[in-house]
Order: structure tokens, then C-alpha cells, then sequence
């Protein structure tokens, strides 16, 4: 069974719920800003320090989370957020699994 994005997969499975709640955190926060274009997102650390560009369509994130280990929970808050604004403008086709 795979999970609501794409990389939230390639999380350990007793991680999932974790990172799940962290990226829905950062979405109540409104830290999750979308971008210039589809696809792209501008996400604030939860510290409120830091910026980190997000590409969905790459699935890439310039966190060090991201850099050291291929995943982030600020790439799959973006990721659900993509998927929710897609579902409400009637849009939607689920995140690329590959």
C-alpha cells in the first residue's frame, strides 16, 4: 500500500506517522508557501530560521535533511499541499510514484 505522497515512502514505516504530523504542522502554520509555478514551494523551517525552496515535479528540497539523506518532511508537507490544491480546484492527479 503506498502512502498519501510519494515520499513518504521512502520513510521507515514506524517513521511515517511522525513525519505525517510534522508536515501537516507545517502546513496549519502556513509555512508552506506555494511558488511561481506548479509545483514549487517555499517552505519555512518549523524554527522559523530557515527558508527551503521545494520542487515536487524533482521532488527536491535544499534542506540538509533533504541533501544528506534524499528525504524531508518539508518535501512531503509540500507534497500534500500540491495534492489538496489540485483536489480543490477540481484538478487533481495524485503526486508521480516511481
Amino acid at each position: 500500500m503506498t502512502s498519501p505522497t510519494p515520499t513518504l515512502d521512502l520513510f521507515a514505516p514506524e517513521k511515517r506517522a511522525e513525519i505525517t504530523a510534522k508536515a501537516l504542522e507545517l502546513i496549519q502554520l502556513r509555512a508552506v508557501i506555494a511558488g511561481s509555478r506548479p509545483g514549487m514551494f517555499m517552505v519555512i523551517s518549523s524554527d522559523g530560521t530557515n527558508t527551503y525552496m521545494i520542487d515536487t515535479d524533482e521532488r527536491s528540497c535544499t534542506c540538509k535533511g533533504f541533501l544528506n539523506y534524499g528525504r524531508c518532511y518539508h518535501l512531503v508537507a509540500a507534497e500534500m499541499l500540491n495534492d489538496f490544491q489540485r483536489k480543490a480546484r477540481g484538478s487533481w492527479i495524485p503526486s508521480r510514484r516511481n
